[in-house]
């Protein structure tokens, strides 16, 4: 598998635990609905803009580390007993675009960064 094709197979793969939202919110107006799924997607939208901008490195940072965070948040909302739990979905896609994301691209971005230097350095 080429690796544009792995990218979208891995947006594909933390978009469905996403929609584990539709899942939680199901007794809610279709427009409520609609609109906080959209939102906690919003976060790896993000990656596919960088991705298609050619920022490749920091867009698979941004996607791998939203990703993990937003499964992290479905499995402790949907394990939660606590009522407000579901609440968990309206705040994710906040910490993804001020923690999560810039976290893993940074990291994406140095390593690059390191990887570079090393090859420089051994040429």
């Amino acid at each position: 598998m080429t690796e544009p094709h792995r990218f979208w197979v891995v947006v594909a793969i933390a978009a469905l635990s996403q929609l584990s939202v539709a899942y939680t919110y199901a007794s809610a107006p279709l427009i409520f609905l609609t609109l906080i799924v959209l939102w906690n997607i919003a976060p790896l939208l993000v990656a596919v803009i960088m991705y298609v901008a050619g920022a490749r490195s920091p867009a698979w940072g941004w996607l791998v580390a939203v990703a993990i965070f937003g499964l992290w948040s479905v499995l402790a909302v949907l394990r939660s007993d606590s009522s407000t739990a579901a609440l968990g979905f309206m705040w994710t896609p906040i910490w993804s675009f001020l923690i999560a994301g810039p976290i893993g691209a940074g990291i994406a971005i140095l390593a690059v960064k390191e990887r570079s230097a090393n090859q420089n350095g051994q040429k």
